[in-house]
């Protein structure tokens, strides 16, 4: 067995993310994927949209359902402004 600490695969995943670490022990990281769901997502495109800003690296999101499907004409709705904000 060696001296070497074993890392958690959360350490190495954000030992590979880590862009910049400050003296006060906040951190930069580099984000390279986001994955979206149909239940808090359209707040944060929204606030993307209020502010006039376009989400960055579209290639990067991945929409994945969640346990919610909707049925309702509503939910049906909001589903569809969430693809158009994604698509545009």
């Amino acid at each position: 067995m060696t001296d070497k600490i074993k890392k958690t695969l959360y350490d190495k995943l954000w030992d590979a993310h880590l862009v910049h670490q400050s003296d006060d022990g906040s951190s930069l990281i580099y984000i390279d994927r986001h994955i979206v769901h149909e239940v808090t997502s359209p707040q944060a495109f929204d606030g993307l949209r209020l502010a006039g800003r376009k989400p960055w690296r579209v290639d990067s999101i991945l929409a994945t359902p969640d346990h919610n499907v909707p049925t309702t004409q509503k939910s049906v709705r909001m589903v569809c402004r969430v693809l158009k904000i994604l698509c545009h």
